[in-house]
């Protein structure tokens, strides 16, 4: 039974009944979220599906999802191909290559789809701050996307500092804990103490703050002095300073202190790895002289519980009060057991816990576990291993590179804070060595992406022409060529403009192919800025046979809207976006929506426009790529003002993703305020184009 959350409880009731949709519940350490949780699954009539997020395998790529899907995984093969190809890949089931990390969120909602066609499922997500980086992705785009299916998600996220991790789940309704009232909390301590004076009753109820975990427990740390009442005040009295969830975790600590080092072991690598199975563990504690049965007096204590699928921490902060009772030898004695005998990513994070000084042995096996990470979609899991190789490497110039693999993947994540750390790092090792053409380039390509983001798009360019001047790698060069040509395209009004066009065009080599694809592109670039109403387009479309990357394409498509009559300008646009959607290049289709968008506001299709922008605009606050969320919003802005729409058009540019540079990609609008106009040189010049073509 459940003491004062009637509330939350039909709250929670009333979700899981229609079973339909997401629901996030926050609150402190403690405060009852877990047990909120099991209860409504307790009542309801489903199949349900937990995992709890882990801080130590935050790192893991689909770990939780793992965990989460483990039960129903015979159902993947009713998917389509490349959705059930890219589940099987992240889930490291064998089989896939490299697939969007938004795939994988599509093949998620499908699969619960498809399980709800047998009967309502609810999933259960519990300490979802712990949660790696791309289950997280996975499990919040399908719930954002739960509409009329019997399928319910009900994450549980804690409140605290950063150290506790973060649960950003945007766009869906929360239900934020409080403290229990005095009746509540009286009433629920009355049945974990009875025997307690009422003296002591009213001095924990007061020190205890509402908060269950600790109602529970804190009578555990009384003495027998203390809980007949015989010592007053308690000595951890109403009014001290300490959090009373510390006091908690301190208490955990203490017992755990007073267990047999087997048993302290045992709890140990349980800590360190905590989905590892059964067959790992009892591997790793035998290395330590302990066996499964040590854990038995943790589990009669009530700390874990041991099953078949392993090991279950009655709270998380037991698992933190078993790391906090442990010292550096206990420590490093459970990673090498851990070492000895896990899988091999596993394996790499424990080694290198183990490693305290510059080691090329241990940096590369972290490499390659990037390299498998990536192969299975996982950047924020890449990130990581990189960052971790950087830091163990013992040349200078690897160390670099490895900092700058690291930044560009939590670009690629979403990370843009943890990329400007990692670039610094990278800048910082770089003043060490010569750094090889390549290398500069590529960690210009970062830093560029960076600061584009920050809203310096110029200053980003000036970064790709250094970097495009450095390396002698066609490929890389073509492709800082190709961004600096758009950057400078997209960017607002600014002196330099014109002449940094003219520099990207003068840094293009001759020849054919994509060669002259990049050379014809920044070529228009520069004449339409220049004011040339009849700038030189790229003969035929380009297509996927073409060889060409992504990104060029996207630009050739962009550029060729000028040249199109209105009866064929939406084609190539239209195609790009159903080519990202079928391949489920999710984390591509913002760019390609506001190429459609754009299109479709110059061909005079403001409804279709609006359609393409509030798709768009969903997907990439999902996605996470304000930039092109920018773009979008500068569309609609436009959209709002030429339908008279003045309070949406004022609304939409002053959304905290959107930045005069980055309020780009429409028409300056007819008679629209201020606000709203647009800031990019590069479309006006595009409305002198359209005039001299059309007439009009």
């Amino acid at each position: 039974m459940l003491h004062g959350r009637q509330a939350e409880q039909s709250v929670i009731a009333e979700l899981v009944e229609g079973r339909c949709g997401a629901l996030v519940v926050r609150g402190e350490a403690g405060i009852g979220k877990s047990a909120l949780l099991e209860c409504s699954a307790a009542g309801a009539q489903a199949q349900v599906l937990r995992v709890s997020g882990v801080e130590s395998e935050a790192d893991l790529p689909f770990a939780a999802l793992h965990v989460l899907l483990r039960p129903v995984l015979e159902h993947v093969e009713a998917l389509p191909r490349q959705q059930a190809e890219a589940l099987r890949g992240a889930l490291g089931l064998g089989g896939a290559t490299r697939g969007d990390r938004f795939l994988v969120g599509l093949a998620t909602l499908n699969l619960l789809v498809e399980l709800s066609a047998a009967g309502p499922v609810v999933c259960l997500v519990d300490d979802a701050q712990w949660l790696d980086g791309e289950s997280a992705d996975a499990l919040l785009f399908a719930a954002r996307r739960l509409h009329a299916e019997p399928v319910a998600v009900l994450f549980a996220a804690r409140d605290g500092d950063v150290r506790d991790g973060e649960f950003p789940a945007r766009g869906l309704p929360e239900l934020r804990l409080r403290e229990l009232d005095a009746e509540a909390a009286g009433n629920l301590l009355a049945e974990q103490a009875a025997d307690l004076p009422p003296t002591v009753r009213d001095q924990l109820v007061a020190e205890a703050g509402g908060n269950p975990l600790a109602l529970i427990e804190l009578p555990r740390m009384l003495t027998p002095e203390q809980r007949k009442g015989a010592m007053a005040p308690l000595s951890f009295f109403a009014g001290t300073a300490q959090p009373v969830t510390d006091r908690v975790l301190m208490g955990f600590r203490d017992r755990v202190s007073a267990f047999s080092a087997a048993t302290r072991s045992c709890l140990l690598v349980a800590a360190l790895d905590h989905h590892g199975g059964l067959e790992v563990l009892a591997r790793a504690v035998g290395r330590l002289g302990a066996s499964l049965v040590d854990f038995a007096e943790a589990e009669r204590a009530g700390l874990v519980r041991v099953g078949p699928e392993g090991v279950a921490f009655h709270h998380p902060l037991v698992r933190t009060a078993v790391l906090l009772a442990c010292d550096i030898g206990d420590r490093m004695a459970a990673h090498r057991a851990l070492a000895e005998t896990a899988d091999d990513d596993r394996r790499a994070w424990h080694r290198a816990a183990l490693t305290l000084q510059p080691d090329e042995e241990v940096a590369g096996e972290l490499e390659n576990l990037a390299l498998r990470a990536l192969r299975r979609g996982g950047q924020t899991a890449v990130s990581a291993a990189y960052a971790r190789a950087a830091e163990l490497s013992p040349d200078p110039g690897r160390a670099v590179g490895r900092w700058t693999a690291a930044a560009q993947a939590a670009i690629e994540a979403g990370l843009w804070q943890r990329a400007g750390e990692l670039v610094a790092r990278a800048r910082q090792r770089a003043k060490t060595v010569t750094l090889t053409g390549s290398a500069r380039a590529e960690l210009a390509y970062v830093r560029a992406k960076l600061e584009v983001e920050a809203g310096r798009p110029l200053d980003g360019v000036r970064l790709l022409h250094d970097g495009a001047e450095a390396t002698d790698d066609l490929p890389s060069k073509l492709s800082l060529l190709a961004m600096a040509g758009y950057y400078t395209w997209a960017s607002a009004t600014h002196p330099d403009q014109l002449t940094l066009a003219r520099r990207t065009e003068e840094l293009c080599p001759d020849g054919e192919g994509p060669v002259e694809a990049v050379r014809t592109v920044n070529h228009s670039f520069r004449r339409v800025l220049e004011g040339d109403a009849t700038p030189t387009l790229l003969s035929g479309r380009p297509g996927r046979d073409d060889h060409i990357p992504y990104e060029l394409r996207c630009l050739q498509v962009f550029q060729g809207i000028v040249g199109e009559n209105v009866a064929s300008m939406l084609d190539a646009p239209t195609a790009l976006v159903e080519e990202c959607r079928l391949e489920g290049r999710l984390g591509r289709l913002p760019q390609a929506m506001v190429i459609l968008a754009i299109a479709e506001v110059l061909g005079g299709r403001h409804p279709s426009a609006r359609a393409t922008v509030t798709t768009g605009l969903a997907l990439a606050s999902d996605v996470g790529q304000p930039m092109w969320r920018g773009y979008l919003a500068g569309i609609h802005a436009w959209l709002s003002a030429v339908a008279g729409r003045r309070r949406s058009a004022r609304r939409w540019p002053s959304r905290r993703s959107v930045t005069p540079t980055t309020v780009s990609g429409c028409p300056e609008p007819v008679g629209g305020s201020a606000p709203v106009r647009s800031s990019t040189s590069g479309w006006a010049a595009t409305k002198r184009c359209l005039t001299g073509w059309t007439g009009r």
